[in-house]
């Protein structure tokens, strides 16, 4: 076939009138034959060498880039802490002393805060709120990345709790709230009446649900087995009913699923000492400044009203940038 192309080609040119000795026309087929192949062969090498620079990543090509530590199991990235904006203060009010206690760990897995307040009614406040929260820092910095987030906090919170247990402390306990940030998601865990809120288009959405008798009162009101007159007017609402330190089985309260988080959402953790001192609609301006300035901006809004039996108060902000 490709003999009578080269035929018909030259013809129509004019260079063949009549035919040629087969020997000439053979050579031509060769060397159109070869000229072919050559030309298909330089067209599937570039297409192959494209596909390979595609496929190769800046080391293979020669770049110097540093390599990412560790390795991390399949589904989990590690975070850009970089991207989270982090505010916090904290005051001792009208107390005598500071039994609040809280801390920020960042790993590349991961973003913890912790805080932890000491039971004012109770001896070894401090001691318990710090133990706790130094525990779990520690936990958290020795944590390789856990499956999930949630089993990452329960033995974070199971620690604290150990510790306290090994260290013989009586008569005492502390509240207890974490916050995991970890791929752009949110996981938190408290015990007692410490609060997690999450601020998202300037409004600020409460996570957790405290640990104290009022719930309960509550609830049964709710349920027509109190009136809401008996519960609102019972003197025990502010009792705590689960905290780190109590004989029996903690109440504990976290989320399963992650909660996504979006460019200036702010996570914010606060003792009682702060949302129970500071109207919420005061409180939430507060707040929608800078982290740092938020956090600032709720102490002294707390300070001004000098309340003569305010409570310690701590505050942290993070926000995602």
């Amino acid at each position: 076939m490709v003999k009578q192309m080269c035929t018909s080609a030259l013809l129509l040119l004019g260079e063949v009138q009549k035919p040629k000795p087969n020997w000439l026309l053979n050579i031509l087929v060769i060397v159109l034959a070869l000229a072919l192949i050559a030309v298909i062969f330089l067209l599937v090498s570039n297409r192959m060498a494209k596909q390979k620079r595609v496929k190769l990543g800046p080391r293979d090509m020669g770049d110097d880039v540093p390599t990412r530590p560790s390795v991390a199991p399949s589904g989990y990235t590690p975070a850009v802490h970089s991207g989270i904006r982090i505010g916090n203060d904290q005051d001792p009010g009208a107390r005598r002393d500071q039994q609040d206690a809280f801390g920020i760990k960042e790993t590349q897995y991961g973003l913890l805060a912790v805080l932890a307040d000491g039971m004012g009614g109770l001896s070894n406040g401090a001691a318990y709120s710090n133990l706790a929260k130094d525990t779990a820092l520690k936990s958290f910095l020795e944590e390789g990345l856990e499956k999930t987030d949630e089993a990452t906090l329960l033995r974070i919170l199971r620690r604290s709790r150990d510790a306290i247990t090994t260290a013989g402390l009586q008569d005492g306990g502390t509240t207890f709230i974490a916050a995991l940030i970890r791929s752009q998601q949110l996981h938190f865990i408290s015990v007692g009446d410490s609060r997690i809120s999450l601020m998202r288009n300037g409004g600020l959405i409460q996570l957790n649900r405290e640990h104290v008798y009022g719930r309960e009162l509550d609830d049964l009101a709710a349920n027509g087995f109190l009136s809401r007159e008996e519960a609102e007017g019972d003197r025990q609402r502010a009792a705590i009913t689960s905290y780190i330190g109590k004989k029996d089985e903690l109440l504990i309260d976290r989320n399963i699923a992650g909660i996504p988080l979006f460019s200036g959402d702010k996570v914010v953790l606060m003792s009682d000492g702060v949302y129970g001192y500071l109207p919420e609609e005061e409180l939430t301006q507060c707040l929608r400044k800078e982290p740092r300035q938020a956090a600032a901006a709720v102490k002294q809004a707390i300070l001004n009203r000098a309340n003569p039996r305010q409570d310690n108060l701590t505050i942290i902000v993070l926000e995602i940038e």
